[in-house]
């Protein structure tokens, strides 16, 4: 395993079991949080970026922008855009997004966060309860393409 400093974007070539050279990106931009622990908050592999969970923290304070579902999906939904933008795609190029929330029965304020943030299509979902990490409400993952 290589390992580099954090950049914006760093680069590895890997090799996949085939034998195969693999070009793995990892993506930090100021723009979005860093990581708070050890992992890419996004990796660029191929043509696709699989983007961490990110909760609503603010990129410029660090601090978790709480108080509703919809408030806190809507900032990691832009923490997310500035992953994927400093990947080179966007968010309408994502196909697949995994949800944790600490409280199920505030999903509508989620699906409203959503509805406001996406275009049709709309990309498949999951979204399951969890506890999550410095009380926050909701974590968002997803994977998005980046090919042609």
């Amino acid at each position: 395993m290589v390992v580099a400093q954090w950049e914006p974007i760093i680069g590895v070539e890997t090799v996949c079991s085939r034998g195969a050279p693999m070009i793995t990106k990892a993506i930090a931009p100021e723009a979005a949080p860093p990581a708070n622990g050890a992992y890419s908050p996004a990796l660029r592999v191929a043509d696709w970026v699989f983007v961490s969970g990110q909760r609503g923290v603010s990129p410029t304070t660090g601090r978790l922008e709480a108080g509703t579902v919809h408030a806190e999906a809507q900032r990691a939904l832009l923490n997310i855009a500035a992953l994927l933008q400093a990947a080179g795609t966007s968010v309408d190029r994502i196909v697949s997004v995994d949800v944790c929330m600490s409280d199920l029965s505030l999903l509508p304020e989620l699906d409203k966060a959503f509805e406001e943030f996406f275009d049709a299509p709309l990309p498949a979902r999951t979204v399951m309860q969890a506890a999550l990490q410095d009380g926050a409400m909701v974590q968002i993952s997803c994977v998005a393409y980046c090919g042609r």
